[in-house]
């Protein structure tokens, strides 16, 4: 495993020299219609400055079949080797909406696979419900794991890397901070600084063979800006102590 971060708030041409500097190798793009032309461009600077763009996610929702390709393509121009879709929870009781979703999701996926880039899905406001009837829709999608969302909803972390483990292809990292106040109640923190026992997630990680990329995500009003830098230092002394 590996410590990075996701290239969010941010131009790229910001975050890579942010990187250089903190000693990040390995870093996670946004992509949407509006960014892909970027692409080209963010791989050939990242590539001179000797640092990989490993994994994309998005947070556009619904993307059609030219819009994966598109993104696949863009995967490929960077270096990247997965790619998380931030597909919307699909009711458990709506037939139409699920053979949408298989007939969408795995002809992606197939594709995907062809041009090396492996497909999967999301955390943010997906429970396990969700993801058991996605991958049960489309067995071959993997999974991007954020244990944020799960400790918001009160959910075992650990006991989900065990369960998922072997769809995990990518984790996020941004920490959780529950406050006893009636209006915004969780606030979000580098890791290490909230609630999230890192080391345990860290050590169900290396229980199931994962070896990728943990993204730091600056998240919140501050670590979002004026602490964006600040918090990468913070987040990875952190995290690094749980790798060898």
């Amino acid at each position: 495993m590996h410590i990075g971060f996701r290239i969010c708030g941010i131009a790229y041409q910001d975050a890579l020299p942010i990187a250089k500097k903190l000693g990040f190798g390995d870093l996670e793009p946004e992509w949407n219609l509006t960014l892909s032309p970027e692409f080209g461009a963010m791989g050939a600077m990242a590539r001179d400055m000797g640092i990989r763009l490993s994994a994309v996610l998005t947070g556009m929702d619904p993307m059609s079949l030219d819009d994966f390709r598109t993104a696949f393509e863009d995967c490929r121009r960077i270096g990247a080797t997965s790619f998380t879709a931030h597909p919307h929870p699909i009711r458990p009781d709506d037939e139409a909406a699920q053979r949408e979703f298989r007939e969408r999701f795995s002809a992606a996926s197939r594709m995907g696979r062809e041009m090396g880039i492996t497909l999967a899905v999301h955390s943010c406001g997906l429970d396990q419900e969700q993801w058991d009837l996605m991958f049960r829709l489309v067995p071959e999608l993997a999974l991007k794991y954020d244990p944020s969302f799960t400790a918001q909803e009160g959910r075992d972390y650990a006991a989900e890397v065990f369960k998922y483990g072997k769809r995990i292809i990518h984790v996020h990292a941004k920490d959780e901070m529950i406050l006893d106040r009636p209006t915004e109640p969780i606030t979000y923190a580098p890791a290490g600084m909230g609630d999230i026992r890192w080391g345990r997630l860290i050590a169900a990680l290396y229980e199931v063979g994962y070896d990728g990329q943990i993204a730091i995500e600056p998240h919140s009003r501050y670590w979002a800006t004026d602490g964006y830098e600040r918090g990468l230092i913070l987040a990875k002394r952190h995290l690094e102590q749980f790798l060898a």
